[in-house]
């Protein structure tokens, strides 16, 4: 389904209805600003119905930061909870595991659910949706709302213009993986009077707390390292801050990063490479290895090419070993091709 099909359907509905926009656990700001664009969009389509935005287990310490800088809507609430609805709009996610046990409520809601995304999806999850749009050339979710907006002629305030662009700034990395549309609509934003500096600002990491940095001192300190060739490869594991270590083992130098956390037999792994080992193995980590390994921890997993993650069930020392073999494995077929 592409931008067309998704505004037929967006634009059929009726009113009043009942909707929920539903992002993942711990929203990231692309995240949030996509649910935030697209619950402005329904509301504006719909002015009788009721539209509410689910963040299962809530929002990011950082998305906290951005919508206190940048968003000043009152009546803005993010439901930890999945209300019932007509109609379940999921952004930013490329998998139901992502939600958690509200991923397990809606799993059998085929009908009802729309999903907008930029992430490889994984089959299981195309499999239990009807509706999806996915575009994987879209390096933020937030690129994705803007472009239902701007194609249903929506004017866009000067506060979501500049969370939308604070959306592609964060999942962009400050556009070091950019590409030509991403700046084309980023000029669209700014034309839209949104605010540059102010998203610039609202990104701006403040001194981490105690219980991440610890978390990053003691990952850096059981992480194993495998060098194959002229890559390096490195494998740790944490009780939180996974995304965080495996970014800042990427900073410091291996060409492949994977991070495992464990809580009450809960697995969420989160993996990141370089430019590098994606030009050297080909290996693309949202569609070549965590979808693999999402399986193997009976879970999904997903990402993009040099970022992505799994959620699943097992032991942490049976889950170190299967994810060890399934990089090793998997490295050995594509670079003794």
């Amino acid at each position: 389904m592409g931008l067309r099909e998704l505004i037929e359907i967006i634009t059929s509905l009726r009113d009043p209805i009942e909707i929920a926009v539903v992002t993942h656990q711990d929203a990231d700001p692309d995240a949030i600003s996509s649910a935030i664009g697209i619950n402005y969009l329904l509301n504006r389509l719909y002015p009788n119905s009721k539209v509410t935005i689910v963040a299962p287990g809530g929002i990011s310490k950082l998305s906290r930061k951005v919508l206190s800088t940048i968003y000043t809507e009152d009546k803005l609430e993010f439901l930890k909870e999945l209300p019932q609805a007509d109609i379940y709009i999921l952004v930013d996610v490329s998998n139901l595991v992502q939600l958690g046990e509200v991923g397990e409520k809606i799993e059998h809601e085929r009908e009802k659910i729309i999903v907008i995304d930029h992430h490889i999806p994984t089959s299981s999850t195309l499999d239990r949706v009807k509706y999806k749009w996915i575009w994987p050339e879209a390096k933020a979710c937030s690129l994705m709302v803007f472009s239902v907006l701007e194609a249903l002629d929506i004017d866009i305030p000067k506060d979501l213009a500049t969370l939308l662009l604070t959306g592609i700034l964060y999942d962009t990395r400050r556009f070091i993986h950019a590409n030509t549309k991403t700046f084309e609509v980023c000029a669209k934003l700014l034309r839209l009077g949104a605010d540059y500096t102010l998203a610039l600002r609202s990104l701006a990491t403040t001194e981490a707390d105690l219980s991440e940095r610890l978390a990053i001192l003691k990952g850096l300190q059981r992480m194993m390292l495998i060098r194959i060739g002229e890559l390096i490869v490195a494998l740790s594991y944490v009780s939180a801050y996974e995304g965080v270590l495996a970014r800042t083992i990427i900073s410091l130098g291996a060409d492949l990063a994977i991070v495992i956390a464990e809580k009450k037999g809960s697995i969420r792994v989160s993996a990141r490479s370089t430019p590098k080992f994606y030009r050297i193995t080909g290996i693309n980590l949202g569609r070549d290895l965590l979808p693999v390994i999402g399986r193997l921890i009976h879970g999904e997993g997903g990402g993009h090419t040099t970022a992505g993650g799994a959620v699943g069930k097992g032991n942490l020392g049976e889950v170190l070993n299967v994810v060890y073999s399934t990089i090793v494995e998997l490295l050995w077929k594509k670079l003794t091709k």
